[in-house]
C-alpha cells in the first residue's frame, strides 16, 4: 500500500518548530530536580509532578504536571479531519486534583482547528490516574477516561467514554530552584 504524500506547508512546518520549542523550554535547564515525596496528600508533594511520556486517547503525549494543579498536554502530531480536510488540535491546559496518596483526577481541554487555522470547537479529556509506588509510571485507575468533543458554538458532538487506557512513564521529576 502506498502513503499518501502531501507537501510539507509553512503553516505545518511552524506548527512542528513550535512543538519542538515547546519541548525545549519545558526542559530543566541546570536547574536542581528533587522527587517528590511518597505518601503526598498535597499538590506542592504529590508523586505525579514533572514531565511524563504518555499513551492518551489521542495519541502519545508529553505531559507537565505542576506543583499549582496545572497541567500541559503536547501531542506531537495533527491528523486528518472530517472529509479529508487537515486538523490541528493545540496543546492542552487544564488542571489536577489528588485523591489519596498516588491518585489524581485530571481535567484538560484542547482547541480544535481547521486547515485555515479557524478554530472548529474543542476536545476534552477527563481521567482518573494513580502513579505507581515507585513514582516512575502512572495508569488509567479502571476505565474512567472521557473524550467530549464540541463544536464552537459549544454544542457537545460526541462523549467517549469506553475505558481506552492512559498511561505514563516519567521522563524527569519537577525542577526545584534553590535560592
Amino acid at each position: 500500500m502506498l502513503a499518501h504524500h502531501t507537501p510539507l506547508s509553512r503553516r505545518t512546518l511552524v506548527r512542528h518548530i513550535g512543538l519542538v520549542g515547546l519541548g525545549i523550554a519545558l526542559a530543566p535547564a541546570g536547574a536542581a530536580t528533587k522527587a517528590p515525596r511518597a505518601g503526598a496528600s498535597t499538590l506542592a508533594q504529590h508523586p505525579v509532578l514533572g514531565h511524563w511520556l504518555a499513551v492518551t486517547p489521542l495519541g502519545p503525549a508529553h505531559i507537565r504536571f505542576d506543583p499549582d494543579g496545572t497541567v500541559l498536554i503536547a501531542w506531537p502530531h495533527s491528523g486528518d479531519g472530517p472529509n479529508g480536510y487537515y486538523e490541528y488540535t493545540t496543546s492542552a491546559t487544564g488542571s489536577w486534583q489528588p485523591f489519596g496518596d498516588h491518585g489524581l483526577d485530571l481535567d484538560v481541554v484542547a482547541i480544535d482547528e481547521d486547515a485555515t487555522g479557524r478554530a472548529t470547537g474543542t476536545t476534552s479529556l477527563a481521567s482518573r490516574l494513580v502513579v505507581s509506588a515507585d513514582g516512575g509510571t502512572f495508569r488509567s485507575d479502571i476505565a474512567t477516561n472521557r473524550l467530549t468533543t464540541t463544536s464552537v458554538d459549544q454544542a457537545i458532538l460526541s462523549v467517549r467514554a469506553d475505558g481506552l487506557p492512559m498511561s505514563g512513564i516519567r521522563m524527569w521529576p519537577e525542577v526545584v530552584v534553590n535560592d
